[in-house]
């Protein structure tokens, strides 16, 4: 099968794999309105919606591969978004051998969080690839581009910290206690440093980028906001103590998931062999000065 073949395949697995998990989050939440974690509809599905992270990152591997690799900007960029996909289903299908073979309350910090922190330092390794691909960098030399560039991951990295870790309590007393102090505090911040640099990467390469690139780049950068979403209610939900299988969490993370497959996947363009080693970007469109 040729690479349009290939990705019309891919997208129609990971839109038939949404809408079924879709439908089933309904039937868990809206017929038999249940919101017990120890239910077994509630806990299959939390503990299986993870496959659609495996698709799009398997998808994203391959479509990788086909733009150069670790040998191009772009190619690393999907590579690492790839890589933390995988890490997101790592973190699930660890916090289910906890529920479901342990039979044990998730420990925190955990195996777990191996796969769930990395991602997002694998995102931001992304982000920024992504951001050297787009030509960014040049638009740099504009006052009000670096002011930008300056206070928006500023903005963002303090809000962070307003909303999840004012009045924080450190406690150094033990190794766990310090682990569990450095996830608290890299979770929200470094979930805000990829989407300051997706939000740089939109706002300062708007009108650096052309042709059938644009629309790929916006569609990664639309999943990572997805997946800030994500995140952030998340946190906020464990915050309040209102986590549980199935939830609307859940289920926020069951689209960004797909969102960042598809968005790999629309990446899987048949290219000419020497075109894949290169940027596609390198040649930079005209600024908007």
């Amino acid at each position: 099968m040729n690479q349009e073949t290939n990705s019309r395949l891919i997208k129609i697995l990971v839109c038939v794999s949404f809408f079924a998990f879709t439908a089933w989050w309904l039937y868990i939440n809206f017929i038999l309105k249940s919101s017990d974690p120890s239910s077994i509809s509630n806990q299959a599905f939390a503990a299986t919606y993870g496959i659609v992270a495996l698709m799009g990152g398997v998808a994203g591997l391959i479509t990788s591969k086909i733009w150069g690799g670790r040998k191009s900007l772009i190619g690393r960029a999907l590579l690492f978004f790839s890589i933390g996909l995988l890490a997101q289903e790592f973190g699930q299908l660890a916090y289910s051998y906890y529920l479901y073979v342990l039979k044990v309350e998730i420990p925190y910090p955990s195996v777990g969080d191996i796969g769930y922190f990395s991602s997002v330092l694998f995102y931001i390794y992304a982000s920024l690839q992504l951001l050297k691909a787009t030509g960014a960098k040049f638009s740099l030399k504009y006052r009000s581009k670096k002011i930008i560039a300056i206070t928006l991951p500023l903005i963002l990295l303090a809000s962070s910290y307003a909303f999840f870790l004012r009045d924080y309590q450190f406690d150094f007393s033990s190794y766990k206690a310090t682990l569990t102090v450095l996830l608290d505090f890299g979770y929200p911040l470094g979930q805000a440093t990829y989407i300051a640099i997706a939000l740089l990467t939109y706002l300062l390469s708007r009108n650096l980028l052309g042709g059938i690139m644009k629309n790929k780049v916006l569609f990664v950068l639309f999943a990572l906001v997805v997946q800030y979403v994500a995140d952030f209610s998340f946190l906020n939900a464990a915050k309040a103590e209102k986590v549980f299988p199935a939830g609307a969490n859940d289920y926020v993370y069951l689209l960004a998931y797909t969102v960042m497959a598809l968005a790999l996947n629309s990446f899987r363009l048949k290219l000419p062999p020497k075109a894949a080693q290169h940027n596609p970007t390198d040649k930079i469109h005209k600024d908007d000065t």
